[in-house]
């Protein structure tokens, strides 16, 4: 008796591997949307943090001490396109991909809690 050789999948081992595959994405979405988001909010508080930075180093230059005027001055000084420095409440905020990340930072330099929206 001549045997024939298996040639292609069935339809019921392709079925499995589509269900398999979109398993696997069903569970990796999500993941890498919390991933965005909390990419957006260190690059938004690690701009914060620069900015008390250099508020802290015009401070030392000028022998006074951290203010709000100086943080403004710091804000003001240099930020990318996307950035915008809101000095009326103090906040920064970076537009990327559609979402807007946004940091508050009070007169002593310490920053707030970022924010995604």
């Amino acid at each position: 008796m001549l045997s024939r050789a298996k040639k292609a999948f069935t339809l019921i081992e392709l079925i499995a591997v589509v269900v398999v595959l979109g398993i696997l994405a069903a569970l990796a979405v999500p993941t890498f949307a919390g991933v965005k988001t909390e990419a957006q909010k260190e690059i938004v508080t690690r701009s914060a943090e620069g900015i008390v930075n250099e508020a802290e180093a015009l401070a030392a230059f000028d022998g006074s001490a951290l203010n709000g005027d100086l943080i403004n001055q710091a804000a003001t000084d240099g930020l990318p396109n996307n950035a915008n420095w809101n000095n009326v409440n103090n906040t920064l905020s970076i537009e990327n991909a559609g979402k807007t990340a946004s940091v508050v930072i009070s007169d002593d330099g310490s920053i707030g809690e970022a924010t995604v929206a």
